[in-house]
């Protein structure tokens, strides 16, 4: 079983949540237009948890090359949480949108049109898998109940 979970960038397609106004971008910095954070965050609910963050991204042109920087924080769990929080609010947000695009995405291919409306599912069923002993989501709720 693997604990990794990918979300990839992206719009909520036109027709997906139409109550919703379209995302755009904000049009204050012309070279970076989407996010350009970059940060590694191990073992953050530790005592020595260490977040490693700054400009440089993580290869060899930008370390060796390029005019970066990096921070390396150890051991300060004060700037763990802030940074673990703002990685799950960026994580959510997008792994929101990438669940969100799939969905639509398999709608139309079945109905061969992108539905108006995707509603919410209405019962309990979704959290399960949080308590499936196997599942990747098993070890999450765990790690953020302290448990």
């Amino acid at each position: 079983m693997s604990n990794n979970r990918v979300a990839v960038g992206a719009e909520i397609p036109k027709g997906g949540f139409a109550q919703w106004l379209q995302e755009k971008l904000s049009g204050l910095n012309a070279h970076a237009m989407y996010i350009h954070t970059k940060y590694m965050i191990l073992d953050p609910l530790s005592a020595a948890g260490t977040v490693i963050s700054g400009s440089a991204n993580f290869s060899d042109p930008s370390i060796l090359k390029n005019d970066e920087n990096s921070i390396v924080v150890v051991g300060d769990e004060y700037v763990n949480d802030v940074y673990l929080t703002e990685f799950m609010r960026l994580f959510s947000h997008f792994a929101f949108r990438a669940a969100q695009t799939k969905q639509t995405q398999k709608t139309a291919e079945a109905h061969g049109a992108v539905p108006d409306v995707i509603y919410l599912q209405d019962s309990d069923d979704w959290f399960a898998r949080f308590y499936q002993a196997n599942s990747s989501e098993s070890p999450e709720r765990k790690y953020f109940s302290g448990s």
